[in-house]
């Protein structure tokens, strides 16, 4: 098991090449910390993750839209209105 800086640096990297293929507004962070799976870290953690983005070089609009704003607006555009 990583450790959950180890976990958050590996994520992060992921996260840059997924950008690097199908772009930034393509690309969001899920959270598998419902303790259905096994995870190096937990919500409480999420800092962490944040605080590896700014040291990869993520600017805070691209760390917004990774940590929740892609999610929205996908979510926004695809369910139905009512």
């Amino acid at each position: 098991m990583w450790n959950c800086r180890g976990a958050a640096r590996q994520i992060v990297k992921t996260a840059r090449c997924a950008i690097g293929l199908v772009g930034l507004e393509r690309v969001a962070l899920g959270s598998d910390c419902d303790g259905a799976v096994e995870v190096a870290f937990d919500a409480g953690e999420l800092g962490v993750l944040t605080e590896e983005m700014l040291k990869q070089g993520f600017t805070e609009g691209e760390i917004r839209k990774l940590m929740g704003e892609n999610m929205r607006d996908f979510l926004l555009a695809q369910l139905p209105r009512s």
